[in-house]
C-alpha cells in the first residue's frame, strides 16, 4: 500500500506499507490527524482497514478483534 501526505506549509513524504489488499484498487483521502489519533489508541500491531469507495466512511478495526471499531470519513481532494 502506498501511503502519501501532502502539505502546503512541510512539504511531500511518500512511503510503502506491506499490507494484504482484497479487491479493487482505490484511492481515498483522509486527514492525517484522525489516522494517526486511532492508531496512537488502538493497541494493535496490524489493523484492518476496510473502504466501500473513496468518498464513503472507512472502517479501522485491530486484526482479529471487533472489541474496537473506528469510523473514518474521507476528504475530497482533487487527485
Amino acid at each position: 500500500m502506498t501511503l502519501t501526505a501532502n502539505t502546503s506549509e512541510v512539504g511531500q513524504n511518500i512511503a510503502e506499507v506491506e499490507a494484504k489488499i482484497e479487491g479493487q484498487d482505490l484511492q481515498v483521502a483522509f486527514n492525517s490527524k484522525y489516522l494517526l489519533d486511532v492508531l496512537a489508541i488502538i493497541g494493535s500491531e496490524e489493523v484492518q482497514l476496510g473502504f466501500t469507495g473513496p468518498l464513503n466512511p472507512g472502517l479501522i478495526k485491530p486484526v482479529g478483534k471487533d472489541t474496537y471499531l473506528y469510523i473514518i470519513m474521507p476528504v475530497r481532494v482533487a487527485m
